[in-house]
């Protein structure tokens, strides 16, 4: 753990460094994890910011945060980041996008499918248009879903299909400059999206519905 003393410099180190026997403690995994366990705070709840290379504002808590909206958030972004070489362009196919299928099981799915779509299309390289636009069709998406969730399972994976299919042909043809017909490229990411959360968001839901209850919390 950060903090921990873990031994006594070596005589000789010393020696050479005029440092004498002073104790060895472990740093965090981060030169940011060390600042944040260096905070002089010992009681009470207590906000830092710390700003070097990046900045980062947060509270020490005695246990991490999980949440199933961080949780969905942080699956999305692993599988849009990991799978990047096909989830972006005019035929694209975001496996990511199987996770648009949560909302039935639990509503913490719409921002976490939301942070997770920014999210990802930041580390992805998106231009702001694809960053802001495309996060808000999968939004449309997964609150719509969330609103079928008692209904025909088939009817689940609509909403994102139609909100992407839609909206990204735009950021497509008006942000990135792509010169092709808007109704070709509704074509190609349609189908893109009906693999994505029509497919495997459909296997996703058949692996997890039978397990649901033990998986999400507000399911």
């Amino acid at each position: 753990m950060p903090g921990t003393v873990r031994g006594t410099l070596k005589e000789e180190i010393g020696r050479e460094t005029g440092l004498g026997p002073v104790d060895i403690i472990a740093v965090g995994s981060h030169d940011t994890a060390s600042a944040v366990a260096a905070v002089p705070a010992t009681e009470g709840q207590v906000a830092f910011l710390s700003s070097g290379t990046w900045s980062l504002l947060g509270v020490e808590v005695d246990e991490p945060i999980l949440t199933e909206e961080a949780m969905i958030a942080a699956i999305y972004v692993v599988l849009t980041y990991v799978f990047a070489p096909f989830s972006f362009g005019e035929v694209q196919i975001r496996i990511a996008e199987a996770l648009t299928i949560l909302p039935v099981f639990t509503p913490a799915a719409i921002p976490g499918l939301f942070v997770g779509c920014i999210v990802g299309n930041i580390l992805g390289g998106a231009i702001l248009p694809d960053i802001i636009f495309g996060s808000i069709a999968t939004l449309i998406g997964a609150f719509f879903t969330y609103q079928l969730r008692n209904k025909n399972r088939f009817l689940a994976p609509l909403p994102p299909i139609i909100a992407n299919t839609v909206i990204v042909p735009f950021v497509l043809r008006y942000g990135y400059g792509v010169a092709l017909p808007i109704p070709f490229m509704m074509l190609t990411v349609g189908v893109g999206e009906v693999v994505g959360c029509g497919v495997l968001g459909l296997v996703l839901y058949t692996a997890l519905n039978r397990y649901k209850n033990v998986i999400f919390k507000t399911a």
